[in-house]
């Protein structure tokens, strides 16, 4: 029998001002893990994710069990949760189902690939009991089908066989069983979520709508926070600095994994042939030129300008001071390495052939990000630090279809891109600079890519240590991305309207929790 929820604000509704989603999606398995947060208010995790530790947690499964050396994870699901409108309670079919929509072979999931070849079989045991039978162990499969990294949302599968896989983003989600459920989606302008009929299992948020609305422009954004449209909004730290002198405050996200660097995309390895970089003839395949462009580059510059030197430098993409693998040494050498030296970076292009009369060409590609507005700026002052030393960087902007098809198609081996992303050596890691996740993401040297998954196949701490820190050794001597910095997320909000909203911080989690957005009484 359903429970009315009690009122507990007399505002109906708090509204989320965001940038542009990149993709914008009613089908989950066609989203990114950046704009995952489009859908997070809809749907749970078998794990949970502590937004204040970042600890794993309860969440649909109640409990759990690693068998068979890392091989089998079996999951006991919890009883009396409901899907949203009547769908029915929670079943292990539906955890089978998620996992055979997300793997189907024309997902654009980020973890497809991954469950179609790691995943041997889900089964289910009872009504109650799930497992996941592997090909191989993984050591990091608690978060990939937990809340920290959003990959496996759990949906109805009989809303599924009723109605079908969305059309298009203007149509509904499969029926989830989160704190909110969807009222309705305009595409490119809002996604309306209100709080389900009955009393939700673990949380009734405080206010009874939320909207994610979308405004493409960082200052309109602003603009109205500032007039009372938005309660709530993702600023770019100049203008979240504005909103503070007028009365807003910062919610900061405690958890520092978020991270931003740019990533070099020119070292396939041909996925065929096994040919190592699959196109020598790009000139970022050249250590030395990967060297003079992170030189070029003034940190102290870009860190003052756009996190008004609130962000922390980032020694080595993906690894972080705390975390395994750490090499203290990747600090020490740092400056001589890769710090700010225009005119050792001229040296090294010239030692390869660059100089006026041949000047190195290569491209920046700027994405727009809703959970990162910063991105098209710091790749605009990143074009203008190489340009410093006399590379010729052409800006390239392209719809999200354009990018996918030419990644797929591995057509971009003399590019970069400004990304950011969490510090998740599991996940993160090999979906960046291995073929194990993304064939077409960024560099894959054969060597790292086995020890990475020697590093994902142990249980044993000590010996990942030992696996990470040669896979960092390696990454590091190759400059196989450019580091820039740490940061925490910041979402900017009327005192007026809200009191606080906890949230973790983490990019695949950065906009969520959203059901913990508390009204100020």
């Amino acid at each position: 029998m359903s429970t009315p929820v009690p009122e507990t604000v007399e505002e109906r509704r708090v509204v989320f001002g965001i940038g542009l989603l990149n993709p914008e999606s009613s089908v989950v398995r066609n989203s990114t893990q950046e704009s995952s947060f489009q859908y997070r208010p809809e749907y749970e995790h078998l794990i949970g994710w502590d937004p204040a530790t970042g600890a794993i947690e309860p969440q649909l499964a109640t409990e759990w069990e690693i068998l068979n050396g890392g091989r089998l994870f079996r999951f006991h699901l919890r009883e009396g949760v409901q899907f949203h409108r009547g769908w029915g309670e929670l079943r292990a079919h539906d955890v089978v189902h998620t996992h055979d929509l997300m793997a189907r072979v024309d997902s654009l999931h980020p973890r497809a690939a991954n469950w179609r070849r790691d995943v041997a079989r889900v089964g289910l045991t009872s009504d109650r009991v799930v497992e996941f039978h592997l090909n191989r162990p993984i050591a990091d499969f608690l978060n990939a089908v937990g809340e920290q990294q959003g990959l496996l949302p759990i949906q109805s599968r009989e809303h599924f066989r009723a109605h079908g896989e969305p059309p298009d983003a203007n149509s509904y989600f499969i029926s989830g069983t989160g704190p909110y459920q969807l009222v309705h989606r305009r595409a490119g302008t809002s996604i309306l979520f209100e709080r389900p009929e009955y009393t939700h299992w673990r949380v009734t948020p405080d206010f009874h709508e939320f909207e994610f609305r979308i405004v493409r422009d960082p200052a309109i954004r602003l603009a109205s926070l500032l007039t009372g449209e938005t309660h709530i909004a993702a600023l770019p730290i100049d203008l979240q600095r504005q909103a503070q002198n007028l009365g807003m405050r910062v919610s900061r996200g405690p958890i520092p994994t978020s991270r931003v660097w740019v990533n070099l995309f020119c070292c396939w390895q041909d996925p065929i042939t096994g040919a190592y970089p699959a196109r020598p003839g790009s000139p970022l395949t050249n250590v030395n030129v990967r060297k003079a462009l992170a030189k070029a580059i003034d940190r102290q510059a870009i860190g003052d300008a756009y996190f008004e030197g609130e962000a922390t430098d980032m020694y080595l993409n993906h690894f972080y001071p705390t975390g395994l693998g750490w090499n203290p040494v990747w600090e020490s050498d740092f400056p001589d390495q890769y710090g700010y030296d225009p005119e050792a970076a001229r040296s090294l292009l010239s030692q390869e052939g660059f100089g006026p009369g041949n000047r190195l060409e290569t491209t920046i590609e700027l994405i727009e990000m809703a959970h990162f507005p910063l991105a098209w700026d710091i790749g605009e002052a990143v074009s203008g630090f190489f340009a410093d030393v006399g590379v010729r960087t052409n800006l390239l902007f392209r719809i999200p279809e354009a990018r996918r098809a030419a990644r797929l198609a591995m057509k971009d081996d003399n590019l970069m891109t400004v990304e950011t992303d969490d510090s998740n050596l599991f996940e993160g890691f090999p979906f960046w600079t291995t073929p194990m996740i993304n064939e077409n993401n960024a560099s894959n040297m054969p060597v790292i890519t086995d020890l990475t998954a020697r590093a994902l196949n142990t249980f044993d701490v000590e010996l990942q240590d030992q696996l990470w820190r040669q896979i960092g050794d390696l990454s590091y001597a190759n400059y196989l991305s450019l580091p820039l910095f740490w940061f925490h997320a910041e979402a900017t909000y009327n005192p007026d309207f809200i009191s606080h909203y906890d949230f973790p911080g983490g990019n695949a989690a950065k906009w969520s929790y959203v059901h913990s957005i508390k009204a100020a009484k």
